[in-house]
């Protein structure tokens, strides 16, 4: 593998993963600055935005495919303008975040997080695996092609609507198959980040956590 080949596979998933935290974190934003008013000027992590505004684009990616809505132009444009929501939040509201904690900022954190930056070569490869293939994946490709959800009568997981797989047809309306997987990836890594944000702030931090620990099993 050349360098610019390894470039091009880093870059390419960094800067689709970069569109999808901005649109997060536009959808999000309004909801968690809307819950956290009386914060006591406690910042607010990242992490509780972009996880609460990927929670957002489902609920709004479940209206649309209950309305028959569910097309890829459409699916598109939200992301974009929610995209443009996050630029402004970070811009506007950047002093009021917290966008990484404390133990990450740090050379022991960067190297923990060394394999999470690592995975990024193994986005853009083509999916392979059979559930992938047969349900995770396909499923909402389905979803796009109808315009809404789609049952099988002989699979039986076709009954059962995932946020996960909403949130994959954002991605396959937009780059692809190995978008939806750098969305796995980025889950992943919300959840590492959201585990040392409670670390950090213990069960008597600030109260914009409140949500996320009820929300943690």
């Amino acid at each position: 593998m050349t360098l610019d080949v390894i470039i091009r596979a880093v870059a390419l998933p960094a800067f689709w993963l970069s569109i999808w935290t901005l649109a997060c974190t536009g959808a999000g934003w309004p909801v968690v600055a809307t819950l956290s008013k009386n914060s006591n000027g406690a910042r607010t992590p990242l992490v509780l935005i972009v996880a609460t505004g990927a929670a957002v684009l489902a609920l709004v990616g479940t209206g649309l495919a209950l309305t028959h809505l569910l097309f890829g132009p459409l699916l598109i444009g939200l992301q974009a303008i929610s995209a443009l929501g996050g630029l402004f939040v970070l811009r506007r509201f950047r002093r009021q975040i917290e966008i990484l904690p404390e133990g990450l900022v740090s050379p022991l954190g960067g190297a923990l997080m060394m394999p999470v930056g690592a995975t990024l070569l193994l986005l853009t490869t083509p999916p392979v695996m059979y559930d992938v293939l047969h349900y995770h994946l396909a499923f909402p490709e389905q979803w796009l092609m109808a315009g809404g959800f789609v049952e099988f009568a002989r699979e039986s997981f076709s009954y059962y609507f995932s946020a996960h797989g909403i949130l994959f047809t954002f991605a396959l309306s937009t780059v692809g198959p190995w978008g939806a997987n750098a969305i796995s990836w980025w889950m992943a890594a919300v959840a590492i980040i959201a585990a040392a944000t409670l670390g950090r702030a213990g069960w008597e931090g600030p109260a914009p956590l409140h949500g996320q620990r009820l929300a943690t099993p």
